[in-house]
């Protein structure tokens, strides 16, 4: 049969382009062979279950990580028989957090970390630099292997009833049930379905390692994010690393971990507020803070604006980590509504730290720092959140306790929102506004 690589069409004969993805030349020959099923329970032990049955089955306790931001993107850690899968793009440290991950783990219970692209002399040098000592104590074994069923062998016989499986990556392993070369479609998708069948089976959870295309998708086929638990993306944006789940079957989807890259690995960033802004830049103006929340948690961070006149014929609008689309429906409300007259002037905005917000109550603030850098007056360190319409007018955000309760932990005096419909019980002097009208004349009343 041929197999579209990139979106796993079949046909008996060859296309030029793919009729289902319209890709040229994606069509190679696979020679498909009968696939043989493992790891097969049998009919006693998969009979049906009446519901009670099983909400009266205990919940199965959690496996850690020993790194809580990791855990925290997880929902609380990795579920007994769970495949995670884990992509970005080379070297934004998908290993090292593994391995990091995988020693942390060993220190308790058996862990099998097999690579099939880095020899065993790699990893156990790799793993000298991130941790200089515990490992005569550590369960921690290494393999380099790209046959899946040696592989799931190897791991049945040394991790046994309870343990984790890392899988380093996906794409370079194979099962020679089918006669086609690693990475191709056919090879992922059979691959990661006899994983799964032994993470379920098992009742070992597997963490397997996707690589990136260069449009920034998942290599393989897109069964394989539909197939697997929990997906999970590690990015670089700016000097931090930030893992985030776009797919979790146990918890959130909305939680971010936050880390910095460091010579002896990925180092936790507890306190993620604290990078976000820096003091001495709220004195001047154009900088305004905003408390955007991701997953359950609330972070404070900085937003910069600089307005000048422009030396085109076109102004240039710039935006670094919040979407240039919403920024330039924000200029023309101020424009329409506020007056301003920006037509002659470029406007460039940046969330300070590299951070990639998507939180509409940070509008407000987006608004406060080009008016602040447009009048040229400073706004000393407040904070302003929500959602801004297309008729200027100013919604409160979502949560406003919660917001409230992490900008007071920050020691911020003043916070700039919409009415809020609720009794907020703050030691914050709140300042509620209709309108993005009545945001510019407290800005000017501060001149």
């Amino acid at each position: 049969m041929y197999v579209c690589q990139k979106c796993g069409f079949l046909s008996p004969r060859w296309f030029g382009r793919c009729p289902s993805c319209e890709e040229w030349d994606s069509l190679t020959y696979e020679e498909i062979k009968k696939k043989k099923r493992a790891y097969k329970k049998s009919d006693e032990d998969k009979k049906p279950m009446h519901v009670q049955q099983i909400l009266s089955l205990e919940d199965e306790e959690r496996l850690k990580s020993g790194i809580s931001e990791f855990d925290r993107v997880l929902g609380g850690g990795f579920i007994p028989g769970s495949v995670v899968l884990l992509a970005g793009e080379p070297g934004v440290g998908k290993s090292t957090l593994l391995i990091q991950a995988s020693f942390s783990v060993s220190q308790n219970i058996p862990v099998m970390y097999v690579s099939s692209e880095e020899s065993t002399t790699q990893i156990a040098t790799r793993l000298k630099r991130i941790a200089s000592s515990g490992f005569e104590k550590s369960k921690l074994y290494i393999l380099f292997e790209d046959d899946i069923e040696k592989v799931l062998s190897y791991a049945e016989k040394t991790l046994k009833e309870r343990g984790l499986l890392i899988l380093d990556a996906i794409q370079s392993f194979y099962t020679a049930e089918i006669e086609s070369a690693p990475g191709t479609v056919s090879q992922v998708r059979e691959t990661a379905s006899k994983v799964i069948r032994f993470a379920r089976y098992t009742k070992i959870p597997v963490i397997i390692v996707g690589h990136i295309t260069k449009e920034g998708i998942i290599a393989g086929p897109k069964t394989l994010e539909h197939m697997v638990d929990v997906v999970l993306y590690l990015e670089s944006e700016g000097m931090w690393r930030v893992i985030r789940a776009t797919k979790n079957r146990f918890g959130s989807t909305g939680e971010m971990g936050i880390f910095t890259m460091t010579g002896a690995g990925l180092k936790e960033v507890q306190d993620p507020t604290l990078v976000f802004f820096h003091k001495d830049s709220l004195s001047v103006p154009g900088s305004a803070l905003s408390a955007i929340i991701e997953g359950t948690r609330v972070y404070i961070v900085e937003i910069q604006s600089l307005v000048s006149k422009t030396h085109y014929s076109l102004p240039r609008r710039f935006s670094q980590g919040y979407d240039i689309s919403r920024l330039n429906t924000l200029i023309a409300v101020l424009e329409k509504i506020v007056g301003l007259s920006l037509w002659d002037k470029d406007v460039f905005l940046n969330v300070v730290g590299g951070i990639q917000i998507s939180d509409v109550a940070s509008d407000l603030a987006v608004a406060s720092a080009v008016l602040s850098s447009y009048y040229g007056i400073p706004l000393e360190g407040k904070v302003a959140i929500g959602e801004i319409g297309l008729l200027g007018e100013v919604r409160p955000p979502s949560v406003p306790d919660v917001r409230f309760a992490e900008i007071s932990r920050l020691k911020r005096a003043e916070v700039i929102t919409g009415e809020i419909n609720q009794k907020i019980v703050s030691p914050l002097k709140v300042v509620q506004i209709s309108s993005i009208k009545d945001l510019a004349d407290y800005i000017l009343k501060k001149q």
